[in-house]
């Protein structure tokens, strides 16, 4: 069972390394077309922060999560079919090899992350809002490959179930289904009427 953050992270992941206009297979007529990706990272977008890079990964994206905040004032005061409003903050770093260029670089790939992900839709948390918050670029040469990199930083807003078990039924007869999201199931239940 995914928590919602991993949800968030797969689907920004998933939107990065996906087409930006879909490839089209040759046929008879036409010799077909590669298709565009949304960013230069192609298939080298990653849903976590811990993957070794190395010269043939490069460009590469790597998503994860910062932190999370929970508004306070969000908790339903009964706790029975609630949710809580959540701050998501995540971390889109992109990374090129260091070339005389970088600045340039790095600059297009944050324009790609931005486009790709300025009316994205996250499956199961339709409601939720993306916007970023930060940016912060960086080059390190000191390694024996020199690298740059732009660290990309989006605050998700979005409701979370409150609820984690199922509560006793009072009186027996009512009936508790699990909430889903992005079709698996989360930790929480609601009533069915």
């Amino acid at each position: 069972m995914k928590h919602p953050r991993a949800h968030i992270r797969d689907a920004i992941a998933a939107r990065l390394a996906d087409y930006r206009v879909a490839p089209i297979p040759p046929s008879d007529d036409a010799p077909g077309s590669p298709g565009e990706r949304w960013t230069m990272a192609e298939g080298h977008v990653y849903a976590s922060r811990a993957r070794n890079l190395d010269e043939r990964d490069l460009p590469a994206v790597l998503v994860y999560a910062r932190r999370e905040k929970v508004a306070a004032d969000s908790y339903p005061r009964s706790g029975e079919n609630g949710s809580t409003t959540r701050t998501l903050e995540i971390a889109v770093e992109a990374v090129v090899r260091a070339l005389d260029d970088v600045d340039d670089t790095l600059d297009a790939f944050a324009l790609q992350v931005e486009g790709a992900l300025e009316w994205l839709e996250i499956p199961g948390l339709e409601t939720a809002t993306i916007h970023l918050t930060d940016t912060d670029i960086d080059v390190s040469t000191d390694g024996r490959l020199p690298i740059g990199a732009v660290r990309l930083s989006f605050a998700v807003e979005y409701r979370a179930p409150y609820r984690t078990v199922p509560p006793v039924c009072d009186p027996p007869s009512e009936i508790w289904e699990r909430i889903t999201v992005g079709g698996a199931p989360v930790t929480d239940y609601k009533r069915v009427v």
